[in-house]
């Protein structure tokens, strides 16, 4: 199915439910060969999460772990994620979690620069490609907040340039979805040396989910905050 037969779809559900829409949206990612990634075949990772999610969390290029897992920000990053997560209170049912590129490929980089998502060409780039897919998955679980996590995703979801680190923990509130928040990628953390600026990135991320989610009730309050007072 391609993507202007899903909006069809989301337009006019009939009897397809969120969590049926959602995964038609992931088949439909996981065949789509509108990029050279996709058209040679490279896996696709879906999103992972409830359709009811009011939290989501956008990572940028699809890696390697990720392909073998079967899950976006997998490995060192779903590691920090996870006592990010752990840290702030918020359990799994709470968030839906997505890559800005479904496609992963050699060249990806953690924390890799912003792609061009202006109009597509004949040779149009993976970031363009899955730009309609990732913002079918807003349409689709229609979070209130959405975090992006580095350029790539913070690019693809707002369609313009984000300066990280200055801007990080900025909110945007593009229309689609009412908010949007903008950090470091997970991966750029993992990939830090042992030391205080590693463990203050991570106090920071925690801060932020934190504070991403106060105003949604959809973390133990309690939890999180006898973490953060142990930051």
């Amino acid at each position: 199915m391609e993507y202007q037969e899903f909006q069809e779809r989301l337009c006019n559900p009939g009897g397809f439910c969120p969590e049926d829409l959602l995964k038609l949206l992931q088949r439909c990612t996981q065949e789509c060969r509108s990029c050279a990634l996709g058209a040679a075949g490279s896996p696709a990772v879906v999103g992972l999460g409830p359709a009811s999610a009011r939290l989501m969390i956008v990572g940028g290029h699809s890696t390697a772990e990720d392909v073998s897992s079967g899950r976006p920000l997998s490995g060192p990053a779903g590691e920090i994620l996870e006592e990010a997560f752990q840290g702030a209170g918020i359990g799994a049912p709470d968030v839906y979690l997505t890559n800005a590129v479904k496609h992963a490929s050699p060249g990806s980089v953690a924390g890799g620069r912003a792609l061009n998502v202006g109009v597509g060409s004949a040779n149009i780039g993976p970031g363009n490609a899955c730009r309609h897919w990732l913002r079918a998955e807003t349409d689709v679980v229609k979070p209130e907040i959405v975090l992006c996590m580095g350029e790539v995703a913070a690019e693809c979801v707002l369609g313009r340039a984000v300066d990280l680190p200055r801007q990080r923990g900025a909110i945007f509130h593009p229309g689609f979805v009412p908010s949007v928040m903008v950090t470091l990628d997970a991966a750029e953390i993992a990939g830090m040396a042992a030391g205080p600026q590693r463990d203050r990135a991570i106090r920071d991320l925690i801060i932020e989910l934190y504070e991403a989610v106060d105003v949604l009730g959809a973390f133990d309050p309690f939890r999180g905050r006898e973490a953060l007072a142990q930051l």
